[in-house]
């Protein structure tokens, strides 16, 4: 299979990287105690976030959002915004984005659009299963039920 030649696997990838916020410190302690509110009961309810690892970068001044999803990209943001906005909305305050954003509820075209660019396109993408679903390969693996 050459990975260069236009082949794109049924998965799709959003990444994103944040700014966060003075004082960088604490948010970053309370950036992570948001994430505890993301259990595998309240992601497979959406049907749409798969796993998503959050990794902070340049000690944490910089929170990195990663993750692989099945589908078009509006509706997988659509379906998380109605699952977990206020999980987002937690996440957002803790992050420099546009005011204008929060509630993402309440500003979901304006949400969508901040999130469309800021999204770092990825040049290649590998998969070691390109045809299944991310919901079909992960499906009865307890591993993936780690947060």
């Amino acid at each position: 299979m050459d990975v260069f030649n236009n082949f794109r696997p049924s998965q799709n990838t959003l990444n994103l990287i944040f700014e966060v916020k003075p004082p960088i410190r604490k948010n970053a302690l309370n950036l992570r105690q948001v994430f505890k509110y993301l259990t595998p009961e309240s992601c497979l309810e959406s049907g749409k976030l798969d796993y998503s690892p959050f990794l902070f970068l340049d000690h944490n001044a910089k929170l990195q959002v990663c993750t692989t999803y099945d589908g078009d990209f509006i509706d997988y943001l659509h379906k998380v915004i109605n699952h977990h906005c206020d999980v987002l909305n937690a996440l957002l305050s803790y992050v420099l984005v546009p005011q204008d954003l929060i509630p993402i509820e309440q500003n979901q075209a304006a949400f969508i659009d901040y999130i469309t660019a800021i999204n770092v396109k990825d040049q290649v993408f590998y998969s070691a299963h390109p045809e299944p679903k991310v919901a079909e390969i992960i499906k009865d693996k307890p591993e993936y039920d780690v947060v």
